[in-house]
């Protein structure tokens, strides 16, 4: 009776012990899966391509938001329609291809953002050129390099300053326009934080990539 026991202690244990073992690797292969999917995820985020895409369509659908108000009489874009068609257009049309010529789109944005506020006197101007300047202020903080990243952006901060003055001489609230002016800036500074973010991290992973080829070399040459 005592040897069946231990027996099947004996069996009970090593059942439980492969049970373990089992669920151990079946947990690994499942975080394993998880993180090649998020690698996966965050290369195609990381995609020119598809980024172009994304930035397509948020432009698509911000040209059309806006043209179909000027449209519709919104005297927010101010008159004639013509000229409201136009800002709608200049103002979002742009972000299309703001990762490729950051600088670039948001100067043309800045500038057509405060032209909307000017035509759009004494009404608010709209939302939709407010969105493309906070969108174009942020990647000309994350997109661009060199130099012109630092000086470029700080020249356009001082030259809005007269477009956004004459648009309250013209009429226009200070309490509309003075906040466009403080979320670019503030755009482009979170773009620039981010940017910083994201070298240190691709530094970090190329270093993981470094050490982790030189192990598995250093493993094959002790075989």
């Amino acid at each position: 009776h005592r040897g069946r026991r231990r027996g099947g202690e004996l069996g009970s244990v090593a059942r439980g012990k492969s049970g373990s073992l089992g669920r151990r690797m079946c947990g690994g292969r499942e975080a394993m899966y998880v993180h090649r999917m998020r690698d996966r995820i965050v290369r195609l985020l990381r995609n020119p391509r598809v980024q172009g895409v994304g930035d397509a369509v948020l432009a698509a659908v911000l040209a059309l938001t806006s043209v179909v108000p000027v449209l519709g009489g919104d005297p927010s874009w101010g008159k004639p329609k013509a000229l409201g068609v136009a800002l709608g257009l200049l103002s979002t049309v742009p972000i299309a291809w703001r990762s490729r010529y950051p600088l670039s789109v948001a100067a043309i944005v800045l500038a057509a953002n405060g032209a909307c506020i000017y035509a759009a006197a004494p009404h608010q101007a709209a939302f939709q050129p407010f969105v493309a300047l906070v969108l174009a202020g942020y990647s000309a903080g994350s997109r661009a390099e060199g130099r012109r990243a630092l000086w470029v952006p700080a020249v356009m901060a001082v030259l809005a300053i007269p477009l956004f003055w004459a648009a309250v001489k013209h009429g226009q609230d200070p309490g509309n326009a003075i906040p466009s002016y403080v979320w670019l800036v503030a755009a482009w500074a979170a773009g620039r934080t981010g940017r910083s973010w994201r070298m240190k991290s691709i530094a970090l992973e190329r270093a993981n990539r470094e050490l982790a080829e030189q192990r598995e070399l250093q493993a094959q040459a002790a075989v």
